[in-house]
């Protein structure tokens, strides 16, 4: 079996005994990734083909990034204080922000 990457080898080839099998692994580069793979026959190379099933892999290994957008600086207050803030996440997004106060 051979791993395909967006339509390109990886250049991992896996062995897998009659039936399938487990436990291989592909090293991915971070970002998103459409796997296929291209199966021949032990007995019969002719009756090689691609998978028809493609799956999407998103490898995200970089936390989100976040910056105070109100108050901008130090802030002298007396009272309520609005706080505002900008996050982001290039792959998966952001799921929760949150705030402490020393």
């Amino acid at each position: 079996m051979v791993v395909y990457d967006h339509g390109s080898p990886t250049g991992d080839q896996f062995t897998f005994p009659a039936g399938g099998g487990t436990g291989q692994w592909i090293a991915l580069a971070e970002g998103i990734h459409q796997l296929s793979l291209f199966a021949t026959d032990s007995d019969s190379p002719a009756r090689s083909a691609f998978s028809t099933n493609i799956v999407t892999v998103i490898y995200d290994k970089s936390p989100p990034a976040g910056t105070f957008a109100v108050p901008l600086q130090t802030v002298f207050s007396r009272g309520t204080i609005e706080f505002q803030v900008n996050a982001t996440d290039n792959l998966t997004g952001v799921a929760a922000v949150a705030f402490a106060i020393d």
